[in-house]
């Protein structure tokens, strides 16, 4: 699974066999196992699925008026690698800017961003379970019996927490299928740590955001 992009976006990647114009497709999807299918009358069909692994779109084409594409398997680095980039991180001198990454976008002043660059992973994890924690408690409709029905409990561990956390959060598809390009869970929980601060800095609000 891709999600289509408004036409001009830098994060795209557009079909270079012909055929039609059409919206660039993200550079990063999800491969989906189907669990449960079920056929309507009207032609449409219920599917539920999981996801299973990620991968980065190399080429897009079209074949018989449907898009095709190469792709390369996406998985996070190791755990050595992780630790390597969080201490790097943190201990960065100050003369020098924070790491970039497009996900971010405005949700976060680029100070802001900077110092949250330099918060140990395990500080960005509490920032964002603490986020969600407050919300619970308050009733908001995000977190209703019935998204944590479909999503489960937020879980325990960080890896797999920040894929909870951008499944339920009221921000657009296109915002949260950023998290998709991280990869490792230091990234994800920065860049989910900006949307929190922005999120509160917003009131939240009802609806889900398209910024």
């Amino acid at each position: 699974m891709v999600i289509a992009l408004p036409p001009g976006s830098p994060e795209g990647i557009q079909a270079m066999d012909g055929g039609a114009q059409r919206s660039p497709i993200y550079k990063y999807g999800t491969l989906l196992h189907i669990i449960n299918f079920q056929p309507l009358p009207d032609g449409r069909s219920l599917i539920e699925t999981i996801g299973v692994e990620r991968f980065e779109l190399k080429r897009l084409g079209e074949r018989d008026g449907y898009l095709v594409g190469k792709t390369e398997r996406w998985d996070d680095v190791s755990i050595d690698t992780e630790e390597a980039i969080e201490m790097a991180e943190v201990t960065r001198p100050y003369d020098l800017p924070a790491p970039a990454f497009p996900p971010a976008g405005s949700w976060v002043t680029p100070s802001r961003w900077n110092e949250l660059s330099r918060l140990p992973t395990a500080e960005l994890f509490n920032i964002v379970r603490g986020f969600v924690d407050r919300h619970r408690e308050g009733g908001a409709g995000w977190l209703s019996q019935r998204m944590i029905a479909v999503n489960g409990e937020p879980p325990s561990e960080m890896e797999p927490f920040t894929w909870w956390f951008a499944s339920v959060v009221p921000l657009s598809e296109g915002v949260r299928a950023g998290c998709l390009e991280c990869r490792c869970v230091r990234w994800r929980l920065r860049v989910q740590a900006g949307w929190v601060e922005g999120l509160e800095r917003m009131g939240l609000g009802g609806g889900r955001s398209s910024s």
